[in-house]
């Protein structure tokens, strides 16, 4: 008789304890994540996002992620800096209205978010599509007021607003080549005059291949890493056509890396200074 009373009450407890979890901590945990996702400003993964459009002060830039690269397609075509929009993203995605309050037709412009005001809009893999009008800072605290097309004006972080202040040249890739260092089998060095190249003979081995002769490992690596890591300091054309024009026709000095396994061939050349620049 007594085990089976003992049963009963273990029965009992098991019940209890299925019910707080499954009813009470679970739905309390459903209304928290109901409370976390109402105060989201966007509901959407960053990996998601396909296209990101950006209107701001200095322009209008469109970002594509193509072929799982971020690429910029407008108002030029070339490689974004993945670090860059990949915080932008962040910022954007994980931000959320502190505050919110209604909207007089006719009030936006007290805010900053007349016409003139940042614009953000993504696109997602998927075909769904979400804005934002980012306007003034508030007069109290580090927020800025926001719009969505729905009768609210939410505060949200400046950051957000800071992280999209961006001119073309901040959004874009400015690394001079891109190759990973172990791939490069032969380097070719030219300047007028003179031609030298290097052959990788072995996993860390070069060789000087005009006199047969062991090249300098530590002067070959310096080399690849100023290639990788240098980045441009300016765009001055945008079409590359006129080569003559900035000393490239016949430059002062050549690179050619030649990758292994059918990789291809990258090329770097540097004109002679011209007006301190080269």
């Amino acid at each position: 008789m007594k085990m089976r009373n003992t049963l009963i009450l273990f029965i009992i407890l098991v019940a209890l304890g299925s019910y707080v979890y499954f009813v009470e901590i679970k739905h309390h945990e459903k209304v928290e994540q109901a409370k976390q996702e109402s105060k989201q400003l966007f509901n959407l993964e960053k990996d998601s996002v396909e296209t990101l459009m950006l209107q701001n002060s200095k322009g209008t830039f469109t970002i594509k992620k193509i072929q799982n690269e971020w690429r910029i397609i407008d108002p030029v075509y070339t490689e974004a800096d993945e670090t860059t929009i990949n915080s932008m993203l962040t910022s954007l995605l994980d931000a959320q209205k502190e505050t919110e309050f209604s909207l007089d037709e006719g009030d936006l412009t007290n805010y900053g978010l007349s016409d003139r005001a940042m614009y953000i809009r993504v696109n997602t893999f998927s075909g769904e599509q979400d804005s934002i009008w980012i306007g003034e800072k508030t007069p109290v605290g580090s927020f800025v007021f926001s719009f969505k097309n729905d009768s609210l004006v939410y505060t949200i972080n400046q950051s957000v607003k800071t992280n999209f202040d961006k001119t073309l040249f901040d959004i874009r890739d400015k690394n001079l080549l891109h190759f990973n260092r172990d791939d490069v089998r032969r380097i070719v060095l030219k300047r007028p005059g003179q031609k030298i190249e290097f052959d990788k003979s072995g996993p860390s081995d070069w060789q000087i291949l005009n006199i047969n002769r062991p090249a300098d490992n530590g002067k070959i690596s310096g080399l690849l890493s100023k290639l990788s890591n240098n980045k441009a300091k300016a765009f001055v054309d945008e079409e590359g056509e006129n080569l003559a024009k900035f000393g490239l026709q016949n430059p002062g000095y050549e690179v050619q890396l030649m990758l292994g396994q059918e990789q291809g061939q990258k090329e770097f050349r540097v004109s002679r200074k011209i007006s301190g620049k080269y």
